[in-house]
Formats: C-alpha cells, sequence, structure tokens
C-alpha cells in the first residue's frame, strides 16, 4: 500500500524551475506505483497528488512523455472515480426502487383497508337505520301489550348498542 503522505511530500518538494528531470521522472514512477496499489477510497487522494504534480512539471521537450503519461493517469483515475461514483447512484437507485415498490405495496393494502372500512361504515350505518326503524316500528305497535312492546325495545336497544360501538354519535 503506497503512503500518500509521503507521495504528497515528494511532489511537494518539486521544483519546476531547480529539480533536474529524472527526479520528476522518478516520482512519477512513484506516483504510478501507488496506482496499481491504491484502493477505491484513495483515488480522490491519489488525484489531488498527481494534478499538484501535474502542474510542477516543466515545459520541457524531454519531459512531454512524462506530462503524457501523467494526464493520461489522471483520465484515468478520473473514469476510475466517475464509474464509483456511477455505482454508488446506481445502487441507491435500485435501493429507492425497492423502497417504492414497498410503499407502493403499503399504499394498495392502505387502500383496500380504507374500502374495506368504508363497507363496514356503511353496513353500521344501514344497522342503525333499521334499529331505528324497528323502534318506530315497536312503538306504532297498539294491540301489543306494554310489556312485550319493554322487552322488543330493550332487545332493540341492546343491537343499537353495538351499531353504537362502531357510529357513536347515533
Amino acid at each position: 500500500m503506497a503512503n500518500f503522505d509521503e507521495l504528497a511530500n515528494k511532489v511537494a518538494a518539486l521544483d519546476t524551475e531547480a529539480s533536474p528531470s529524472f527526479e520528476f521522472r522518478s516520482v512519477f514512477g512513484d506516483i504510478e506505483d501507488a496506482a496499481t496499489a491504491m484502493s477505491n477510497g484513495q483515488v480522490a487522494t491519489l488525484t489531488g497528488i498527481l494534478n499538484d504534480f501535474r502542474e510542477k512539471v516543466p515545459r520541457l521537450l524531454a519531459l512531454k512523455p512524462v506530462r503524457a503519461k501523467a494526464k493520461d493517469l489522471a483520465d484515468g483515475l478520473m473514469l476510475l472515480s466517475l464509474g464509483d461514483a456511477i455505482k454508488r447512484i446506481s445502487d441507491r437507485n435500485e435501493a429507492l426502487s425497492s423502497l417504492t415498490t414497498m410503499l407502493d405495496a403499503q399504499i394498495a393494502k392502505a387502500n383496500s383497508d380504507a374500502g374495506l372500512l368504508k363497507q363496514i361504515k356503511d353496513g353500521v350505518e344501514k344497522a342503525t337505520k333499521t334499529v331505528n326503524e324497528l323502534k318506530t316500528l315497536v312503538n306504532a305497535l297498539t294491540a301489543t301489550d306494554a310489556s312485550t312492546k319493554t322487552q322488543l325495545l330493550a332487545l332493540i336497544d341492546g343491537i343499537g348498542n353495538i351499531s353504537n360501538i362502531f357510529n357513536p354519535d347515533v
């Protein structure tokens, strides 16, 4: 594993005017070695070191191949970094897609439950209406004695209490 601090110090020690060509070649060789031994998390660090190096390389004909290789390596690191970013974005998109699918399933279940709850509410309203109609009919009875009417009304009130559990406002 490359020591990036040491490599950064070597690049910092280079002087565009005073350092000989072989020092630039040597440091670039170290940068290339670091590029082959680095992990994905170190791409940004090495890219920064390489950019510093490229700024210091003098425009001498003897160093033109080093400048070209440094540019190629910088482009390669950028593509590697870009590929890593695209993979992370793709992974996030897959996670979001999975989450969206799960949310859609929960929404469908909630909508189904809402439909069933509406049916229950409608049934309770019908039952309440029926209980009220029964009370009216029992109260309209004239030939039935009072005790029978009272028993019928008690029975209907019991049924009405069940309806009131679901519809307490009535």
